[in-house]
């Protein structure tokens, strides 16, 4: 085979195996959200956080909650590679299934770039053409890997660990929710406005969120909840993180609105949940707004062909922890890749 037919059939590889797991993110959370199940819902971990197998989906093997996306497809729980489980002495249950773990492979890509000298002049050819060529370029693909749950696994040999406190049971966090709130505001320079009105928004023009008075709610957390849900939406400003939906926004009912929306919503349940805010009518209502969108994301994933599609539900989780992250003040390193995949 020619090396451009090498590249090419690599490039198309590359992308079949994309879209392949973009498909099975996307229905595993359709199918959640279909079912009436918040898939956001759940205290989350992050590094700075203990991992919790009560609430949390964490590796029996490492003790590590899974990051970013995986906390939201797998469940609560323990989880280990096939080979972890040799490892520990055991075996996978007979027709035990398995469930797949996303994380980002280090890839080598191919892109056609003009030809420079050694002083970055373009080449050109005998017809005064630039020239082009393959140069190899490192970058990340999404990759998975499959792992079960410690329930599918038998004579596991025992790793015994200290018991570790349920993150929505720190009530220290609760207590300093209007401070947080107002450290975010002063940090990102955004304008709240509590008062009596009939309704809640973020005025991106003057970058000011208003929301009506805690005593016009049936609840602490209802009020929160809602609050939350504008601050997401101020974080999208130029200044901040600068998304799409509010940086360059083109009015309600257009494909940008709705995608901030989903956003402002996974990151009013981020917050919440950090914060022990969530109730059972709390969750009931995100979980009744975000199947709403079962239907929307199930004709978006039959659309495979456009990439933007395909990563819709990928992205706006990212988007969400990102505002998230930004509005609780949360400092953390980059995560490295899941090393239990190099176990899988």
């Amino acid at each position: 085979m020619k090396a451009t037919e090498a590249i090419k059939t690599q490039q198309q590889n590359k992308k079949d195996g994309q879209a392949k797991i973009l498909s099975m993110i996307n229905e595993k959370i359709i199918a959640k959200l279909e079912a009436g199940v918040n898939p956001w819902r759940k205290p989350w971990a992050y590094p700075t956080a203990q991992a919790n197998a009560e609430t949390m989906a964490v590796n029996y093997f490492t003790n590590r909650a899974y990051s970013g996306i995986n906390q939201v497809i797998l469940d609560a729980g323990y989880y280990l590679t096939f080979n972890e489980v040799k490892k520990l002495g055991g075996n996978v249950k007979k027709g035990a299934e398995g469930s797949f773990v996303v994380y980002s492979a280090p890839k080598t890509y191919y892109t056609k770039e003009q030809v420079k000298d050694k002083d970055g002049n373009i080449v050109v050819d005998d017809k005064g053409e630039p020239k082009e060529d393959w140069v190899a370029r490192k970058g990340f693909i999404l990759a998975y890997y499959y792992v079960f749950r410690l329930e599918d696994c038998e004579n596991i040999r025992e790793i015994k660990r200290a018991k570790t406190k349920v993150l929505s049971e720190d009530k220290s966090r609760i207590d300093h929710v209007d401070e947080i709130v107002s450290d975010y505001c002063k940090r990102a320079g955004v304008i709240l406005r509590i008062t009596n009105s009939d309704s809640a928004y973020y005025r991106p023009l003057t970058h000011e969120v208003i929301a009506p008075k805690c005593s016009q709610y049936k609840g602490n957390s209802e009020f929160y909840s809602t609050l939350f849900h504008e601050l997401t939406h101020s974080t999208g400003h130029s200044t901040l993180l600068n998304r799409e939906g509010i940086a360059n926004g083109d009015g309600f009912g257009t494909e940008k609105y709705s995608f901030e929306e989903l956003i402002a919503e996974i990151g009013s349940c981020y917050c919440c949940n950090w914060l022990g805010l969530a109730t059972e009518k709390t969750d009931e209502n995100s979980a009744a707004y975000l199947q709403s969108w079962a239907k929307r994301l199930r004709s978006l994933q039959e659309n495979t062909e456009d990439k933007k599609t395909a990563y819709f539900i990928l992205k706006a989780t990212s988007e969400a922890a990102k505002a998230f992250k930004l509005i609780l003040n949360i400092q953390e390193q980059e995560q490295e890749n899941e090393s239990e995949a190099k176990a899988a």
